[in-house]
């Protein structure tokens, strides 16, 4: 028994057996017609079913899962904008946007998370680490310390790199700023020192103590004043020029004048007591040590000022009992006062 030959081929249609056709047998038979072209059509289908297997397999092999797809080469998606806030994809081009963002214009040596760590020190409680330090400071706009407060400087003979600058922006006569002494337990002012405004584009500086009495109340009265040209008031004395004129004149006070002891010196004694005296005027340049014209025999003290415009800031000590150091910023006309004893 033979089969009918097949061949893989779709039909367009299936033979309708008339009623006057022949029954007649045979590959081309017109009895096997309908059959050859069914089993063509299921040739046909079984082949493309097969193609659809091979197709299958390799697409399976060439593309990802939907679920928990794993991807080679170079995918790539849409790069979404930077506001998106979704379970989009984030490309490459998105994420490095989002970190020059963040990043913006931060220098290199700060542009990466662990650099910041590193210039932070690491600090995972920074925050409350800064608010300790920021309530151990100072603020501008005034506050309270305690313990002592250093100001160094490094500039030899000059004062402008250590000290204490105050400013008054007020103006006008009467202007001032202060340094004051308040003691403890009653924290009441005891005395310091004001230098005012004379109104004349000159200053003056006065020396406030308090006398022994009520500890509770403020009663600083003025000890000294030392005023625009120099001139020395203290509240026993008066004026010191005026006080020497006049024990002078009562012969209470003998001065002796020394032209030749470098730029003029004048000592003062007085005949009822030890205290002595010494104006000297001398030219230093930057600094010195001087001479006095007469030594004195126990404890003494010296002020110097620049004799002209009072613009040299300067520092003066007494080294034993007959010289004096004096430094400053420059070469300066100096007058200086020395006070002590003299048996």
């Amino acid at each position: 028994m033979a089969t009918l030959r097949e061949q893989a081929q779709w039909e367009s249609g299936i033979y309708q057996l008339e009623k006057t056709d022949p029954v007649v047998g045979g590959e081309d038979g017109i009895a096997n017609q309908q059959a050859k072209q069914l089993a063509n059509r299921t040739a046909y289908l079984k082949q493309q079913t097969d193609q659809a297997k091979k197709d299958i397999t390799n697409i399976q092999g060439n593309y990802a899962p939907i679920n928990s797809p794993h991807l080679t080469g170079i995918p790539t998606a849409p790069t979404a904008e930077q506001n998106v806030n979704s379970t989009q994809i984030a490309t490459t081009g998105f994420v490095k946007t989002a970190i020059a963002n963040l990043v913006g214009s931060a220098p290199a040596a700060l542009d990466t998370l662990s650099e910041l760590a590193t210039a932070l020190g690491g600090d995972r409680n920074l925050k409350a680490t800064l608010l300790n330090l920021i309530g151990q400071k100072v603020s501008k706009n005034g506050d309270r310390m305690s313990g002592k407060l250093w100001i160094e400087g490094n500039a030899s003979g000059s004062h402008s790199q250590g000290g204490i600058g105050l400013v008054n922006t007020g103006g006008g006569k009467g202007t001032a700023v202060h340094f004051d002494g308040h003691l403890l337990p009653n924290k009441v002012n005891k005395g310091g020192m004001h230098i005012s405004d004379s109104g004349d584009g000159g200053a003056e500086i006065a020396f406030l103590t308090t006398p022994a009495g009520d500890a509770n109340s403020d009663r600083r009265h003025v000890a000294m004043v030392i005023n625009k040209d120099g001139a020395l008031w203290v509240k026993e004395l008066g004026w010191l020029s005026a006080f020497v004129s006049e024990m002078r004149n009562k012969k209470v006070v003998n001065n002796t004048y020394y032209g030749n002891h470098y730029n003029g010196a004048e000592v003062y004694k007085f005949t009822n007591s030890s205290l002595m005296i010494v104006i000297m005027h001398v030219r230093v340049e930057g600094e010195g040590e001087f001479f006095l014209p007469e030594a004195f025999d126990g404890f003494a003290t010296a002020i110097a000022n620049d004799r002209y415009d009072g613009r040299h800031s300067l520092g003066i000590s007494i080294l034993g009992n007959n010289k004096v150091k004096i430094w400053g910023q420059e070469t300066t006309e100096v007058s200086l006062i020395a006070i002590g004893y003299k048996r």
